[in-house]
């Protein structure tokens, strides 16, 4: 059996996926030689790359379109469940839950004090999927987060309400980790082939 047929045959076993070292472990072969095949099966579109946080992990492309696809369709029920029983309130909803994320973890958040835009951004970018982010320094406490969603088969609403909890979450990290109060403000456009939500926020010191 070739290195490939090992890998494709152990991420069967494995749908949650695996890293590369974990496979390099279960096969016992070498780190190197393995991330040279994984390199080479994700070009063939065999296996596909999921990023969680600092890790890579390695799925069957099958079971990783089908995962994406069971999580996209439970987060639009979700949306629609919620508007539909809360209406725009939902919204104000979740500005709160962001909020209440940020109180939970901000202690094990580390927040760069001294450039907060960018660490907020780099912050968003490896804990989502799909997502690139920007970050920009305007000067006099002011700066811009740029975050540009490759899927666009979401809804609307669904942006909407990850905005709100972004919003919520930012506000509170700030005050939490630099002492600073902070108000975001939020625009949303749909462009051709990504949303992209872009958030101002204005740093004012506490007394």
């Amino acid at each position: 059996m070739s290195i490939e047929e090992k890998i494709i045959n152990l991420l069967r076993k494995h749908p949650l996926g695996l890293t590369t070292k974990e496979i390099a472990e279960k096969l016992g072969i070498s780190r190197t030689t393995i991330a040279k095949y994984v390199e080479k099966l994700k070009g063939k579109g065999i296996i596909a790359e999921k990023r969680v946080g600092a890790y890579r992990l390695w799925l069957l492309g099958e079971y990783y379109q089908a995962k994406k696809l069971t999580a996209r369709r439970i987060l639009v029920a979700l949306t629609r469940a919620l508007l539909r029983i809360l209406g725009e309130n939902s919204y104000q909803l979740a500005f709160m839950v962001g909020k209440a994320i940020a109180q939970e973890l901000y202690e094990t958040v580390e927040l760069n004090s001294s450039k907060p835009f960018e660490s907020i951004a780099s912050m968003i970018s490896d804990i989502t999927e799909g997502v690139s982010t920007q970050a920009f320094e305007l000067g006099n406490n002011r700066g811009v987060i740029i975050i540009k969603m490759s899927d666009t088969s979401f809804p609307i609403e669904f942006i909407k309400l990850l905005a709100n909890i972004l919003q919520g979450a930012i506000e509170e990290l700030i005050k939490k980790s630099c002492n600073q109060s902070c108000t975001v403000n939020v625009n949303i456009s749909k462009k051709e082939n990504a949303y992209e939500i872009v958030m101002e926020i204005n740093l004012t010191p506490q007394d």
